[in-house]
């Protein structure tokens, strides 16, 4: 999430707070990814008697934890989980909402 944001920050010209938030979104390890290739390498012999595909798919729940928490709390620095959101001032902003 950090060399994301970082990187964000110096080519796109992002404030920090949204480059954080842009690196947190991107971090996130999908289980629909992880688990059935897992399952497929534990299912040939790879790992199973260190117990490694069951490490993996445990750091990569744990991943997607920390990443939704760090969004969380990137989003609360960009002033977008106030009570008006990010829609602007408008009729069908407040049709909307």
């Amino acid at each position: 999430a950090t060399v994301v944001a970082l990187l964000s920050v110096a080519f796109f010209r992002f404030p920090p707070s949204w480059a954080a938030l842009l690196g947190f979104a991107v971090a996130a390890v999908s289980p629909a990814v992880v688990v059935p290739s897992l399952l497929k390498l534990q299912d040939e012999g790879y790992g199973t008697a260190t117990g490694i595909p069951t490490l993996v798919v445990a750091a990569a729940a744990l991943d997607d934890v920390l990443s939704l928490a760090g969004f969380g709390v990137a989003l609360s620095f960009c002033g977008l989980g106030s009570r008006r959101g990010v829609l602007p001032d408008a009729l069908w902003a407040d049709v909307m909402r």
